[in-house]
């Protein structure tokens, strides 16, 4: 009986994102994501189109193929990075949660005078083996990021719990990328950490931002990570921060199902 209506709900709230979906199509609000897109890089300073631009030659070279939203690992946050080196000379670079390493190269390519170092489970931790659907594939997924990891000298990986960050206290990094545990108690805590290992003037951007969401979960669906930059806000801790779509096309914009930010802070 449980099993039943644990499926009921499943179609119900797939129902309901399908005609949210529609209406958000019938709306034509779709139609304008791109351009307020376009609207908050130039807040910024930045040019989307000429930081794409840079971004698929760094793709071409590293993956042979120019960015696509559709790759599940391709997103607006290359398209941040890509702008930023356009932008400020950055020396150093942090990235919280490797996965496969694909993301660390074409950092590496975009910011080729950089230090880069990537943090990441140790790969005998249980979370590690048990997240991104690594189970009986660990040995086969650290190969492919050993080989992603090699592309550049300047990379540096480190087997690392980032809760651990906790214990370095000076401003070593330019820019942090975070893209780890996105629920509580593990993303207010990457936060934290990031801000105190950022440089004066320095950028920090976050992965996956749910602003509504109907499910939760540590690892990769939460409010957290928001509710987390608006407390850093209202204790002034921040003077502000910003939220870019993680995709533009409309069927990854279905709110409370799959629509999801890339947070941005400049401090």
């Amino acid at each position: 009986m449980k099993i039943l209506i644990c499926k009921l709900r499943t179609i119900i709230f797939r129902l309901g994102c399908f005609f949210k979906f529609k209406l958000l199509l019938l709306s034509g609000k779709h139609l304008q994501f791109k351009s307020n897109q376009e609207a908050l890089f130039a807040q910024h300073g930045f040019d989307r189109d000429k930081a794409l631009t840079r971004l698929n030659v760094a793709c071409e070279k590293v993956l042979s193929k120019s960015f696509n939203e559709s790759d599940g690992m391709m997103s607006e946050h290359l398209v941040l990075f890509a702008a930023i080196s356009l932008q400020k000379e950055v020396h150093s670079i942090l990235e919280i949660g490797t996965f496969d390493g694909r993301s660390a190269a074409i950092i590496s390519e975009l910011f080729p005078n950089a230090k880069i170092t990537t943090i990441d489970l140790a790969q005998s931790d249980s979370d590690f083996e048990n997240s991104y659907a690594r189970n009986n594939k660990v040995e086969q997924f650290i190969q492919k990021r050993k080989s992603f990891l090699s592309w550049s000298k300047n990379i540096k990986f480190v087997e690392k719990n980032s809760l651990l960050l906790t214990n370095n206290t000076s401003k070593e990094f330019d820019l942090i990328w975070i893209d780890g545990a996105h629920g509580y108690p593990v993303v207010a805590i990457d936060l934290l950490n990031a801000y105190k290992l950022a440089k004066k003037d320095g950028y920090i951007l976050i992965d996956d931002i749910w602003v509504n969401s109907v499910k939760s979960d540590p690892m990769y669906c939460s409010v957290g990570g928001y509710q987390t930059l608006e407390a850093m806000k209202n204790s002034t801790l921040i003077k502000n921060y910003y939220l870019f779509k993680k995709r533009i096309d409309a069927r990854y914009n279905v709110k409370g199902f799959n629509q999801k930010y890339v947070g941005f802070i400049k401090l």
